[in-house]
């Protein structure tokens, strides 16, 4: 069956079909031993492959290096002034600026926001009118 030869049972009842269920059985076994032999050569090749740092510290220090810490730098009071005049039509209608218009932003006080992207001024936008 698990070869894809089911097309030969096409038609017939489930009383027509013989199945030899030792046969099934003897295979079954025969993959269980492979199975087994090819787990037991694995579990020698990977101590050999990772010598003697241990599994248990290679996974740690993959944890450390996935993690990245966020350097959060605040908002100066120059920049806030000037976003907020800058979309006070925004603030108003509750509406969140799009990427060109925060762009167009950044272009026009590319001193002040060198450390701002797009999304961050968005999203300083849109926490400005909800906290309102």
């Amino acid at each position: 069956m698990e070869k894809g030869d089911t097309s030969k049972f096409k038609g017939k009842q489930i009383q027509d079909i013989e199945v030899d269920f030792e046969k099934n059985l003897l295979s079954d076994e025969e993959n269980e031993e492979k199975e087994d032999e090819r787990l037991s050569e694995e579990k020698e090749i990977v101590p050999k492959i990772i010598g003697p740092v241990g599994l248990a510290q290679v996974g740690l220090d993959q944890e450390r290096s996935r993690t990245k810490t966020r350097v959060l730098v605040p908002w100066t009071q120059d920049q806030k002034n000037i976003i907020q005049t800058f979309f006070a039509e925004h603030i108003r209608k509750r509406k969140p600026p799009r990427k060109r218009e925060c762009e167009k932003l950044i272009e026009n006080y590319p001193e002040v926001f060198i450390n701002k992207n797009w999304k961050k001024i968005k999203v300083f936008i849109q926490n400005v009118y909800t906290k309102k």
